[in-house]
């Protein structure tokens, strides 16, 4: 079988969006699946699909009419009890391969919170006969100065009960995007079967942050800012080693495959560093 050419996305926000354009310069085939009608600048030749995802027929449609062979979804906590409905159409619209939406640290192996959820709809989306491909990115850079309290006090802010200094994976959402691009159009279809790939554009401790955004740690109670629940569970999950796309959550240590150990698929490709992206020239 000949590399894949045909895709549909599902979702256009912070993941959606950026992986819709990095197809389109690859010269694929791209429908966009949302729940919103609103325009969005999704480039040249990009078809929208408005749907609602719990309605199989309608996207089945939408899949067999745009002769989609992979399916990449990128609905953030809130929809993904919608994954599985939309990958029981795939499977019914003949898809070849489901990208379910991980874009964060690895989940396979993990028994709470978002992460089981994450890796139980994965093993579903198997069961149904339908390949996956998982990507694992750690975090993205871009979110460091919200995570971190950065945006409030230009520190690094650290829950006063954490060492910190733990490595944790961060990979830009441009190099994020490129990658997933990068390698679902290029590689044969059997290296994408049940495939898991681990990038990262930097490796850093929570304390290593700080000189290398020239500033210094403050211990917290609570980190400051509008998410600083979401910040607390991100920094306490990183403390553990989950922060790193090497992490293997089955058995609470690193994996034979490495942080980063992807990254030379996309080859003689820049990887952005952290700095890169938060003090861009």
């Amino acid at each position: 079988m000949s590399k894949y050419s045909s895709f549909a996305v599902v979702g256009a926000g912070f993941v959606g969006l950026p992986i819709t354009k990095a197809l389109t310069r690859k010269n694929a085939s791209v429908v966009v699946l949302t729940r919103s009608s609103s325009k969005t600048d999704l480039g040249d030749g990009v078809k929208v699909a408005p749907i609602n995802y719990t309605d199989i027929a309608a996207i089945i449609r939408v899949l067999k009419e745009n002769r989609v062979e992979v399916v990449i979804s990128t609905l953030g906590s809130e929809g993904l009890a919608s994954q599985n409905t939309i990958a029981e159409a795939a499977k019914a619209a003949g898809v070849k391969l489901f990208v379910p939406s991980e874009f964060g640290v690895p989940t396979e192996g993990s028994t709470e919170g978002i992460f089981a959820v994450k890796d139980k709809s994965a093993k579903y989306i198997q069961s149904l006969g339908v390949p996956t491909a998982r990507f694992y990115i750690g975090f993205f850079t871009q979110t460091v100065p919200d995570v971190f309290g950065y945006k409030v006090n230009k520190k690094i802010n650290i829950l006063e009960n954490l060492k910190g200094d733990k490595p944790a994976s961060f990979t830009a959402i441009e190099d994020v995007a490129g990658f997933v691009a990068h390698v679902l159009t290029t590689l044969h279809p059997a290296q994408l079967d049940y495939s898991v790939f681990r990038i990262q554009g930097q490796a850093a401790s929570l304390i290593e942050l700080a000189p290398i955004l020239d500033t210094t740690v403050e211990r917290v109670k609570e980190v400051p800012g509008p998410n600083s629940s979401l910040s607390a569970f991100f920094q306490t999950h990183i403390e553990t080693g989950g922060g790193s796309t090497g992490w293997d959550a089955a058995t609470g240590s690193e994996s034979k495959d490495k942080a980063g150990s992807s990254n030379y698929l996309w080859e003689g490709h820049h990887w952005k560093s952290i700095r890169d992206v938060i003090f861009p020239k």
